[in-house]
């Protein structure tokens, strides 16, 4: 199966909350951008899951219509910034049954393919606003999962 993980586009820097930054006009093209790079590039995807912060949400809609998916976008408050990796993994194990878009925030984006990747002692990814990235997962742990693909937005334009 394949995971793939999308950190939310560009936000406003200051909102009553940190959970209502919305996204800029910049986040919003940005992640039109790696939904219209994703469509050409990834296929199959048969689910969506997001952080319930305003972003994240934002950006798994845009992302949703861009690619054409029809599935459901669900809201999970365990993919939220600070949760810890292996509360997230949990979570995820749940939703696993076929291949996955999560849409999250840092830390917790780059940390989880870290985690995944290369076990809990190596350097994070990187993983800039709107940066998507493409894991070959056959169980959700420490060091099982393969990197296919790492795409910064950025570097699409």
């Amino acid at each position: 199966m394949k995971l793939y993980i999308l950190r939310h586009g560009a936000a406003q820097r200051v909102a009553a909350s940190d959970a209502e930054r919305a996204l800029t006009e910049h986040g919003v093209s940005q992640v039109q951008a790696i939904a219209d790079y994703c469509a050409t590039h990834a296929d199959g995807i048969e689910r969506i899951i997001c952080s319930p912060y305003l972003r994240a949400r934002q950006t798994a809609a845009i992302f949703k219509e861009v690619a054409k998916l029809t599935t459901d976008i669900i809201e999970n408050a365990n993919i939220t910034p600070d949760i810890p990796v292996t509360r997230t993994v949990k979570s995820l194990d749940e939703h696993m049954t076929g291949d996955l878009l999560m849409v999250s925030h840092q830390p917790l984006v780059s940390s989880l393919i870290t985690y995944l990747v290369w076990g809990e002692t190596s350097p994070r990814v990187g993983m800039d606003t709107a940066s998507l990235a493409c894991l070959e997962v056959e169980m959700l742990q420490p060091g099982m999962a393969e990197l296919n693909w790492l795409q910064h937005v950025d570097d699409l334009r």
